[in-house]
């Protein structure tokens, strides 16, 4: 009979619970500041416990609470909005910068 398989927890730089499917989807951003307005975005990837975006906003920090609307559509009465975390940003080439959400609540 063989052993149990053990599962490892993630090490390193790859700590995600979810596999990442490369889908662009658009996603309205905002947060509580009033020096970061409201951004329209889409997604680079999406995993059943967050998202990764791509702006060209410094304003962002590890941690902070925005509110997202995944498939945003303008008008759309069903619109629902997330709480999420940033939990990761990455400066990319020409003043751009990568943006690593954690959705916390739906």
């Amino acid at each position: 009979m063989d052993a149990p398989v053990k599962r490892t927890p993630p090490t390193g730089q790859e700590r995600r619970k979810s596999p990442r499917a490369k889908i662009a989807r658009p996603v309205r951003i905002r947060t509580d500041s009033p020096d970061l307005p409201m951004e329209i975005k889409k997604t680079r990837d999406i995993s059943r416990s967050g998202f990764y975006f791509l702006t060209r906003s410094p304003l962002y920090h590890v941690g902070m609470r925005i509110y997202v609307v995944m498939g945003y559509e303008p008008g759309d009465p069903e619109t629902k909005e997330w709480l999420g975390e940033v939990a990761r940003i990455e400066k990319l080439p020409g003043d751009n910068f990568g943006i690593g959400v954690r959705v916390l609540m739906r």
